[in-house]
């Protein structure tokens, strides 16, 4: 079969030269604009399922934070569907499967479908003979004769494992049951939709669900760091490309989906940040690159190494903060914060580092930190918080904390007017204030991995099976 793939690149060879901006609007997407911050919202103090505005049960389940767009709430759910439901009453508009079947040419993907529906069928089959091979070898151990019916299974089932295997790079199945395939936000110019799944699969659609274009960017090659499970970053758009991290950095052109650039291996969890250093747009990822976006190139490397949380950024000043490395096969994690001054210097970048600090907590972190007030704030999967002087490093606050049943700390902490907000994987978000880090409130839908999202007087929370919308 062609690798559809190398098609869209010879196709769009004539494209990769640089161009202006694909998108105009307002970029929307990982962590709102990647910082974390509402500041002009204003939604409900505390919220909960039974004062939800509405509530929609959803395709399936996803730890991706939703996207607010043109009325529309759109996520994603597993294995590989986005969907848009109408931000006043929660209706589904539209949803579509993003599956590698999806993204090659007709007539391939008609014979890819029928292959793939004979591997369902034989995936049945093959279940039942397995039981049936599991008989008669227990008869064989209790001297029947059976062999000549063995023999005839096993060359049956070889032939069905053959149908199932000729398409296992097309599929996609129900996987890791805490990080799925739908993990990565999808983000948003206020015009345009683009999505990308652990699959390998890249789409942009209209808002009206039209697919402009889908493609695969082959199967799943490089292990992750720390933990085998499926990529998580979600996409960007940064200085005209569209950056995702898979196998490779790709940076493709939002118009056409036909790869600019790559820029390396990548291994990382976290997704990358997105900073605007005197004009130029770099991207910084987890392992500490900083490439420039309109290109790829690398312009420093060994600025941070974070496995599952990416870097941030606000104006010149850059963090890596979290997880750094897996010290051992034990609970004990390094943890460090370490802070940049970025400056432009022509074409590439002059970088600073203002301090490396270790952090307190010794426990891993998934949730990607976030600066309050000035404070740099981390929290570990079991709820340790640390609060730093985001400028000097300095350490304000030391803690733990946790909602009234035991939970985890996964989703990335938001800011809501001025109001710290952390949430907790069985769906409560404490909202804390001040810097004593006075709690104010405690609100709960429906456990999930998702940070809320903050719109006007409105929250959406993306729970395991439903989306609910409250409003002040």
């Amino acid at each position: 079969m062609t690798r559809w793939p190398t098609v869209v690149g010879a196709l769009f060879a004539t494209l990769t030269t640089l161009a202006a901006p694909a998108y105009a609007g307002t970029v929307t997407g990982w962590r709102h604009d990647g910082t974390g911050h509402y500041d002009d919202a204003t939604p409900p103090a505390t919220w909960s399922a039974d004062t939800a505005t509405w509530s929609t049960a959803l395709p399936g389940w996803s730890n991706a934070t939703p996207v607010v767009v043109g009325g529309l709430v759109c996520g994603t759910s597993e294995p590989s569907t986005l969907f848009c439901a109408d931000a006043a009453t929660g209706t589904l508009r539209w949803q579509a499967t993003n599956d590698v079947v999806d993204t090659l040419p007709p007539g391939e993907a008609a014979t890819v479908r029928a292959q793939l529906a004979a591997a369902t069928a034989a995936e049945a089959e093959l279940s039942t003979l397995q039981r049936e091979y599991s008989r008669l070898r227990r008869e064989v151990r209790a001297g029947a004769d059976v062999l000549p019916q063995l023999e005839k299974l096993a060359t049956r089932m070889g032939e069905l494992r053959t149908t199932v295997d000729a398409v296992a790079a097309y599929r996609t199945v129900e996987g890791d049951l805490v990080i799925g395939w739908s993990s990565p936000t999808p983000v948003t110019d206020g015009t345009a939709i683009w999505a990308f799944f652990a699959n390998g699969v890249v789409s942009k659609y209209a808002l009206d669900g039209t697919r402009v274009w889908t493609r695969w960017l082959g199967r799943h090659t490089v292990e992750l760091r720390g933990y085998l499970g499926q990529p998580t970053a979600s996409p960007r758009l940064a200085g005209g490309v569209l950056v995702v991290g898979y196998n490779e950095l790709y940076g493709l052109d939002p118009a056409t989906g036909a790869t600019r650039w790559t820029a390396g291996r990548f291994a990382d969890y976290g997704t990358p940040a997105v900073a605007d250093v005197g004009g130029l747009v770099v991207v910084l990822t987890g392992d500490g690159r900083a490439v420039r976006a309109r290109d790829g190139v690398v312009l420093q490397e060994g600025m941070g190494d974070l496995w599952y949380t990416g870097p941030i950024v606000s104006g010149d000043r850059a963090w890596w903060a979290g997880t750094t490395s897996d010290e051992s096969t034990g609970a004990t994690w390094p943890t460090r914060a370490i802070a940049w001054k970025l400056a432009r210097n022509g074409d590439t970048i002059a970088a600073t580092r203002l301090y490396d600090v270790q952090l307190s907590s010794r426990q891993r972190h998934y949730a990607t930190a976030t600066l309050w007030d000035g404070r740099l704030v981390t929290i570990s999967k079991e709820g340790s918080l640390t609060m730093l002087d985001a400028a000097t490093g300095a350490q304000l606050v030391a803690t733990s904390v946790q909602p009234p049943v035991p939970s985890e700390a996964w989703a990335s902490p938001t800011v809501v007017g001025g109001r710290l907000q952390i949430m907790f994987d069985q769906g409560h978000v404490l909202t804390y204030e001040g810097a004593g880090l006075k709690l104010v409130a405690t609100s709960r839908m429906e456990r999930g991995l998702a940070s809320p999202v903050y719109v006007g007087s409105s929250v959406y929370v993306r729970g395991r099976e439903h989306l609910f919308k409250a409003t002040r």
